[in-house]
């Protein structure tokens, strides 16, 4: 009698199992993920790394309108959510040690705009679509059931905001960012083109991907009336750090490597007093004395650094650079061109009493006309590459004059190939050209007469 009743209760403890897996399969509930390891004590030991596969996306884009502050809509219908694939852990560590506090805000997207104080986080962002996180036992910020995508990571620790962009890649089960702070401060000042200082400038300190600025932002702070801003808690290492003078993401900057020591403060300053810099004045212009084509820029870098800085010239070529003395390298890129494309010059020297020369690219310009067809509606985008240069990157564009005409500067002897084709349709070219340039700057003028479609 006693085996027939424990019989009957191991098959109901069977069926109530079944039950069970069977409830939570229907209800999708992620799979448990592994546990993190805790951190060595050692200080020997190597600290945890960035396990995120691929290149993470630059957070500095242009920023989307914000969602207005408000009640926090109703939730979505389940067949809105997304597919629940992985889990992306974020870990923060202050020389070394974990730290086992804040808060953090997970957000889908790749485009936001940095808030400016640390209470307006999750008002910022869409609520709707914003997960939030506490730091478990370990120290460790876990967001699980995760579609694949461009994510925002925005923490709160120690009264500092730390921010990361990160792209979750398809098939990872498990991602893990790590923030690291440190002893050490960057400051300095930002000033204008004119030496005055610029306040609310906003000023950006992002970790190294491939060398590239922007791969990823960390730590931003804005500058006050004086210009001065201030960055604390800096990790010991090389970083870029960037400055937007006009406040935005999406303005212009200047860009360098910066390298911050174990303690201490490392100083960077972008621009500096009218009192301390020297005057450039010339004409970015082709061989033949033509100013070449606007909006374009000058890129200089000075000696002994690694930096991105841009300076405007007009419609004219004029440009009028407020620099520190020194030597600067110097890249020219007229309208048209891309940063890859830009014309490399020999350095210049820029003397303590100014200085007045031309930047003069070599090369023959080719200058294209076309004649539409009657009834023709939509924009051309014309491009060229050399003839021997058959990937997609080797195209170039050409850039469009006032007169309807479109240009293309510094081109040297060869042969060359050029197409023009619908705006955004670089691969359904209607006409195609091959011509050759000389060794004798020179403006070759090319006229094409597009079909009738």
């Amino acid at each position: 009698m006693r085996g027939k009743r424990r019989t009957a209760w191991t098959a109901v403890g069977l069926v109530l199992l079944g039950l069970g897996l069977a409830l939570r399969a229907s209800c999708g509930a992620p799979e448990p993920m592994p546990a993190v390891e805790p951190t060595p004590a050692a200080s020997s030991a190597a600290p945890p790394q960035d396990v995120v596969s691929g290149r993470e996306p630059a957070p500095l884009f242009a920023p989307q309108p914000l969602a207005s502050a408000g009640p926090a809509p109703t939730a979505s219908a389940p067949e809105a959510l997304l597919p629940a694939i992985g889990t992306l852990e974020l870990l923060v560590l202050r020389e070394g040690v974990v730290v086992r506090a804040g808060r953090a805000w997970l957000v889908p997207g790749e485009e936001r705009e940095l808030p400016d104080d640390l209470a307006s986080a999750a008002e910022t962002y869409d609520p709707a679509a914003t997960l939030l996180a506490a730091p478990d036992h370990e120290g460790v910020f876990r967001f699980v059931a995760l579609a694949p995508g461009p994510y925002r990571a925005v923490l709160e620790v120690a009264g500092l905001r730390l921010e990361r962009s990160v792209a979750l890649p398809d098939g990872r089960a498990l991602a893990r960012l790590v923030f690291h702070l440190g002893g050490a401060a960057v400051e300095g000042h930002v000033y204008d083109d004119s030496g005055e200082p610029v306040s609310t400038a906003l000023v950006v300190l992002s970790g190294l991907d491939g060398g590239v600025p922007g791969a990823r932002c960390e730590r931003f702070a804005r500058t006050d009336a004086g210009g001065a801003y201030r960055i604390a808690a800096a990790a010991a290492g090389l970083h870029w750090l960037s400055a937007y003078r006009d406040g935005t993401v999406w303005g212009a900057f200047e860009s360098r490597q910066c390298p911050v020591p174990d303690a201490g403060v490392a100083r960077e300053d972008f621009g500096a007093p009218a009192g301390e810099t020297a005057v450039w004045t010339g004409r970015a212009q082709n061989a033949r004395g033509e100013a070449l084509p606007a909006p374009g820029d000058i890129l200089l870098e000075e000696a002994g650094r690694s930096e991105y800085r841009a300076f405007p010239f007009g419609a004219d070529g004029a440009f009028a650079l407020r620099l520190r003395p020194g030597t600067y390298g110097v890249r020219v890129r007229p309208a048209g061109f891309t940063f890859h494309d830009a014309v490399e010059l020999a350095p210049v020297e820029v003397p303590a009493d100014g200085l007045r020369t031309d930047l003069v690219l070599a090369g023959s310009r080719v200058r294209l006309r076309v004649r539409l067809p009657a009834g023709w509606e939509g924009e051309l985008e014309p491009s060229l590459r050399r003839a021997e240069e058959t990937h997609p990157g080797a195209w170039g564009a050409l850039a469009r004059l006032p007169d309807g005409s479109f240009v293309r500067d510094a081109l040297h002897a060869g042969s060359y190939v050029l197409s023009t084709h619908p705006l955004a349709n670089r691969g359904n070219g209607l006409t195609t050209l091959e011509f050759l340039v000389g060794s004798d700057p020179l403006e070759l003028e090319l006229e094409l007469v597009l079909p009738r479609r």
